[in-house]
């Protein structure tokens, strides 16, 4: 009862055997493991093309605020 909902299969007829790349459908098998390599490969820079720039500077997170607190390391036990 909990394989199908685990992606586990008992039947192997079950398993979905076409695959769409690039807008073709397949069920050539050299050609849908080319279609998961290709993805597999370039999702990460596909995702990150989709987030826009900030037009915050990094540095000004560092930048020190008023009325901000910061604890630094104790060095009075250091050497013992």
């Amino acid at each position: 009862m909990l394989k199908p909902l685990l992606g586990k299969h008992t039947n192997k007829n079950d398993i979905c055997k076409t695959f769409c790349a690039d807008g073709i459908n397949t069920s050539d098998s050299k050609n849908i493991a080319s279609g998961f390599c290709k993805y597999c490969a370039n999702v990460g820079s596909s995702l990150a093309n989709q987030i826009p720039e900030s037009t915050i500077s990094p540095p000004s997170y560092f930048e020190r605020k008023e009325n901000s607190f910061f604890s630094g390391p104790n060095r009075s036990n250091w050497g013992t």
